[in-house]
C-alpha cells in the first residue's frame, strides 16, 4: 500500500528541501559553509534554485512549511542581499561551525554519491511532471554529476555562467 503523507508533512518536507538546496552549492564550491555563504555569487545560486522551487511548488499547490526562522518564501530575498548587509546582519546570527562543510561537499570528497537527485533532482522531477522546465536546478543536478565523476570545484562566476548563463 502506498504511504499517504498529510499537507502538513509533505509542506515540511518540501520546506526542508529547500533549505537544503544550499547542499549542492556548497558542494560545487569546494568551500566551507561559512566562506560559500560570505560570497554573493555563490548565494545567488542558491536564491535562484530556491525561487524556481518555490515557483513550482505554487504551480502544484504546495505550501512548503517554514522550517527554521525564516520563511521560504522570504530566504531568497535575505539570502540574495549584498554581501555587506548579509555578512554583517545575517551570518552573525547563524552559528555557522568555522570549518563546516555540507553532507553533499563531504560525499564529494570522500568519493561518495550525492545525494543530489533527492534535492534539486526532485525539483526537476516536480517541472517534468507539472510540464515545466526548472533550468537552475537541471544545470545543478548536471554539474555535481560531473562533480561526482571528478570535476574541480568552481569559481562563484564560474558556477554562475553555468547556472544562471550569465
Amino acid at each position: 500500500a502506498a504511504l499517504k503523507f498529510s499537507n502538513d508533512m509533505l509542506g515540511l518536507a518540501w520546506g526542508k528541501l529547500l533549505i537544503n538546496l544550499n547542499n549542492a552549492v556548497n558542494a560545487l564550491s569546494g568551500r566551507t559553509l561559512q566562506d560559500e555563504l560570505k560570497c554573493r555569487e555563490y548565494r545567488r545560486i542558491f536564491a535562484a534554485s530556491m525561487r524556481e522551487g518555490l515557483d513550482l511548488l505554487k504551480r502544484a499547490e504546495i505550501e512548503p512549511a517554514t522550517v527554521g526562522p525564516i520563511s521560504p518564501t522570504v530566504l531568497p530575498r535575505i539570502v540574495d542581499t549584498p554581501d555587506w548587509i548579509f555578512n554583517n546582519i545575517f551570518i552573525s546570527r547563524w552559528k555557522i561551525d568555522a570549518k563546516a562543510r555540507s553532507s553533499m561537499a563531504d560525499d564529494l570528497a570522500a568519493g561518495r554519491k550525492t545525494e543530489i537527485d533527492y534535492l534539486n533532482g526532485e525539483l526537476v522531477r516536480l517541472a517534468e511532471r507539472l510540464q515545466r522546465a526548472a533550468p537552475v536546478n537541471q544545470a545543478i543536478v548536471e554539474l555535481v554529476h560531473k562533480a561526482e565523476a571528478g570535476a574541480d570545484p568552481l569559481s562563484p562566476a564560474a558556477l554562475r555562467k553555468a547556472v544562471l548563463g550569465r
